[in-house]
């Protein structure tokens, strides 16, 4: 009897492309975890805390990670720009944020949050829990009611430690949980951000009346988040030249309707020495600290 011959399968052409393309599209994701990775262990390792101040356009936002991957997010934005700004830096499986400060309730700075809030679980909220008019204030105390969120309301003196990162709050100066403020600008969270042998000052929106204020409290600091966008309310020559940052930070959209940053501000940070970021002209901007110093860079590819 005559043996049949086996017959090979081949898989069809247009099968067989779509079948490689496959593969080397996942052959390059696995890569690209692999190599992201090990630039996260390489992170870590080396015990360096991560700050990203983000391009958020006319607005606020910026995001800390410490070397053992507790996260800090300081406010959120004017808008859903921020979950693409959060995922570029994140692990996608991450849906926990450990800490939120909210610095005060104008738009751009807390609208973001309303999809921050939708998508991640929030462990802690520092804010002041000052009352405000404004529907969106409103809103977004809903949310932290209904995340279940543990609040601290910010006042001088607390000190809120994340692993080894310090949060010194300077502003405000008494609590003003449950009152009605009206400027809320002069309202807001003021702190230094302390890792290693560098502090990191954050401002918020506060104006001249408010640093004037806290001008006795405000030391050397190696990088400073200017107040307002760079608006001409804040950053008076008293305050820039008591803090004295080796870098200044300023968070603003590109071509914003406010004239932001004032060029008078410009003026007087390049009078102290101090080096100028913008997210305008720089995008985002990441800052890397560790025990031997800091570095920051802008526009930096994501981990």
């Amino acid at each position: 009897m005559q043996k049949r011959r086996a017959h090979k399968r081949y898989l069809p052409i247009n099968n067989k492309k779509k079948y490689i393309t496959h593969v080397c599209i996942l052959f390059l994701f696995s890569v690209f975890i692999l190599f992201s990775a090990i630039g996260r262990v390489r992170l870590d390792s080396n015990n360096k805390l991560s700050v990203w101040f983000f391009d958020i356009g006319q607005g606020d936002a910026s995001f800390i990670e410490t070397p053992d991957n507790r996260q800090i997010l300081i406010d959120g934005g004017p808008d859903g720009t921020i979950l693409d700004k959060l995922s570029s830096v994140m692990w996608p499986w991450d849906n926990t944020i450990d800490v939120v400060i909210i610095t005060h309730m104008d738009a751009d700075h807390v609208n973001g949050l309303v999809s921050v809030f939708d998508k991640y679980k929030i462990d802690t909220v520092i804010y002041s829990g000052a009352l405000t008019s404004g529907v969106m204030g409103q809103f977004i105390e809903q949310k932290i009611i209904n995340e279940k969120s543990r609040v601290i309301n910010a006042k001088f003196g607390y000190v809120y430690n994340v692993s080894d990162v310090g949060i010194h709050i300077l502003w405000p100066q008494k609590n003003i949980s449950g009152k009605f403020i009206k400027d809320k600008n002069n309202s807001s969270i003021v702190f230094g951000l302390q890792y290693q042998n560098t502090e990191v000052l954050f401002t918020g929106d506060i104006e001249k009346e408010t640093e004037k204020y806290i001008l006795p409290y405000i030391k050397d600091v190696d990088v400073l988040k200017v107040a307002h966008h760079g608006s001409k309310t804040s950053s008076i020559n008293d305050f820039l030249k008591r803090a004295k940052p080796e870098y200044s930070i300023i968070s603003v959209g590109e071509n914003n309707r406010y004239n932001h940053p004032n060029y008078g501000v410009l003026d007087r940070l390049k009078d102290i020495g101090s080096y100028i970021y913008r997210t305008d002209t720089d995008s985002d901007i990441m800052m890397i600290i560790d025990s031997y110093g800091y570095k920051i860079k802008s526009n930096p590819l994501p981990f």
